[in-house]
């Protein structure tokens, strides 16, 4: 059906997506500075501590949206099944 070829062709292009936008390395980025926001001595330097978190949270966000759109096309996949 044109509904299954369209859920089918979204899938295929996230999979393009996650490449594109580097998921994997965002996702390492991620752990990445949630470790070094565990440091105490980042908390020292406002500023420092302030870069990381605003960057921390940008990288959150674009992951969980991108997560949230996998996961919607995810599930209409299956509902066409």
């Amino acid at each position: 059906s044109v509904r299954s070829d369209l859920i089918q062709d979204l899938a295929t292009r996230l999979v393009t997506i996650r490449g594109i936008f580097e998921v994997p390395a965002k996702q390492r980025k991620i752990l990445e500075l949630e470790a070094k926001s565990a440091d105490p001595a980042l908390w020292q330097d406002p500023d420092a501590a302030r870069d990381l978190q605003r960057e921390l949270s940008g990288l959150k966000q674009t992951i969980e949206r991108f997560l949230r759109l996998e996961t919607n096309v995810s599930d209409a996949e299956e509902m066409q099944e």
